[in-house]
């Protein structure tokens, strides 16, 4: 009551205690400061946030104090600004903590965000939407449903430093949402310094169109399929939208490591570290995988140590380029599978570019193209012990044509088990300053 009744520029100080209110809205400068986060709760029963700032007037500041309620915890809406400071959100539900409308601005700083409930259908731990912005600094989101970060709508905007996401899990067992960061429907995200693991969906996804999604100085780990759909799992995905990554490792997810896919994506790698992509269902791990005519540039990266293929590209109108790039230890996914096991895989249409990259130490295939269209272009590419399989029939091959084109310059192949540099099928290749040796 008296925060609600307060004059603008009133600060209410909050003994240690349990406090339960219906909703508390703020429509002028209020700021509410409680002794600590253990000592201080504060229990929302109404069907609005348990704490917001309202209307363009409002600045609602928060500090040292535990929201938990039966609908949202923290909210600015309709223009209204929040600041909150050592918060912990916990059993908020549908949303922990939210900025819905143009104008809206929400702060959180050293905050957690605990176990949103999904009572209708969400359970985000902190979302920006309708054209709002939303910044997070030193925050972890943990436990939510749906989505850890999500960023909606056109104009919406989050940007967050030292950010970390974990335990996000889809609303219930039939749902097929379940993401650590989702940008989507023209949102963007701009993250800097995350950790986003143990997410049974996607880690990280831009999606939808108009969408960004940048993240830089970030680990990706522990990513595992949902129960309602257990072939859609990725470490960090692209469908329609921009992806951005910097210095990022993906590590240990299941299925793919990065999935771009559709027309309309693009992703833009700058030091990248792939690594032990771990076996889905439908028998695929692979590092890196772009399809459905996607746009991959992927520059200083390493893909190591996944199944089936490193890179993998397909589907006419799909680009991958690399640049500084090593692909190495791709492993079959079984003894008896037939040449799956490959470093650089170019399929039904698609284009890669290569610029000083080395293949090395792959089961069954450095570089390999199958059909019509799919095309290799570029210089400087290395291909080394591409190990082979005994009674695998073409497995050892170092770089294979079938049926594709291509323009190298510069192509050494070392230390191989089987073919060094294959064309058939009506392949059209040209290739200067080659070096086989060792085979």
């Amino acid at each position: 009551p008296a925060m609600a009744a307060a004059k603008a520029g009133t600060t209410v100080v909050v003994a240690a205690g349990e406090y339960k209110v219906v909703s508390v809205p703020i429509k002028t400068a209020v700021t509410l400061a409680g002794r600590c986060a253990a000592q201080v709760r504060i229990i929302g029963a109404g069907k609005e946030p348990v704490l917001y700032a309202f209307g363009a007037s409002a600045l609602l500041t928060v500090r040292g104090v535990t929201v938990s309620g039966v609908h949202a915890g923290l909210a600015a809406l309709a223009g209204g600004q929040l600041q909150a400071k050592r918060v912990f959100i916990e059993h908020a539900s549908e949303i922990g903590a939210v900025a819905n409308g143009v104008g809206s601005h929400a702060d959180l700083r050293e905050a957690v965000v605990d176990g949103t409930l999904a009572v209708t259908q969400f359970g985000i731990g902190a979302a920006a939407m309708a054209g709002a912005t939303l910044e997070l600094t030193d925050v972890r989101l943990r436990d939510n449903r749906a989505a850890g970060l999500h960023v909606r709508d056109l104009a919406s905007k989050a940007t967050a430093i030292r950010l970390r996401v974990d335990g996000t899990r889809p609303v219930g067992a039939s749902f097929a949402d379940g993401f650590g960061v989702l940008s989507e429907f023209g949102g963007t995200a701009d993250i800097d310094g995350a950790t986003i693991v143990d997410t049974e969906g996607v880690g990280a996804v831009v999606r939808n169109g108009n969408a960004k999604l940048s993240l830089r100085h970030a680990v990706v780990s522990g990513t595992r399929p949902l129960l309602a759909a257990p072939n859609m799992s990725a470490g960090v995905a692209c469908h329609n939208g921009l992806l951005v990554l910097a210095a990022v490792r993906i590590s240990d997810n299941v299925g793919t490591g990065l999935l771009v896919g559709g027309a309309q994506s693009k992703a833009e790698v700058d030091g990248a570290l792939i690594d032990h992509t771990v076996l889905s269902q439908d028998n695929m791990a692979l590092g890196l995988m772009a399809a459905a005519g996607a746009q991959v540039r992927l520059r200083e990266a390493r893909l190591s140590a996944n199944l089936d293929s490193a890179a993998w590209v397909a589907d006419a109108g799909s680009r991958l380029a690399l640049a500084n790039v090593l692909l190495d230890g791709t492993r079959a996914t079984s003894a008896t599978s037939q040449v799956i096991g490959c470093g650089l895989n170019v399929r039904f249409g698609a284009r890669a570019e290569v610029q000083w990259v080395r293949v090395s130490d792959n089961d069954d295939c450095g570089v390999g193209l199958d059909g019509v269209g799919s095309r290799l272009d570029g210089g400087h590419l290395a291909v080394d012990h591409t190990i082979g399989r005994q009674g695998v029939h073409g497995s050892g091959r170092s770089v294979v044509f079938l049926g594709a084109s291509g323009v190298l310059d510069d192509v050494q192949v070392h230390d191989s088990q089987g073919v060094g540099l294959m064309a058939s099928g009506g392949a059209a290749v040209t290739a200067t300053r080659v070096l086989i040796a060792g085979m």
